[in-house]
């Protein structure tokens, strides 16, 4: 599925270390909007990418050269 980096931020640890987490979009078969953080990979907000996402159980990950290629998040719904 076509997914899109939604959002971008960093936060910063007690040590001084910046740390990016991104935040994952995308629209399943059904129509429904799931949104899911993988911080893997360093994209900026508006890139888009191929998500893997599998219903049963529930897990969604990015594919391809931009992502690790492993389904190891849970994906959340968005209201």
């Amino acid at each position: 599925m076509k997914g899109r980096c939604i959002r971008r931020y960093s936060t910063e640890s007690s040590e001084g270390n910046t740390y990016w987490h991104h935040v994952h979009s995308f629209t399943t078969l059904d129509g429904q909007n799931i949104e899911f953080k993988e911080d893997a990979v360093l994209l900026a907000q508006g890139d888009t990418m191929t998500v893997r996402y599998r219903p049963a159980p529930r897990t969604a990950t990015i594919m391809g050269p931009a992502g690790p290629g492993r389904p190891s998040l849970e994906a959340s719904s968005v209201s």
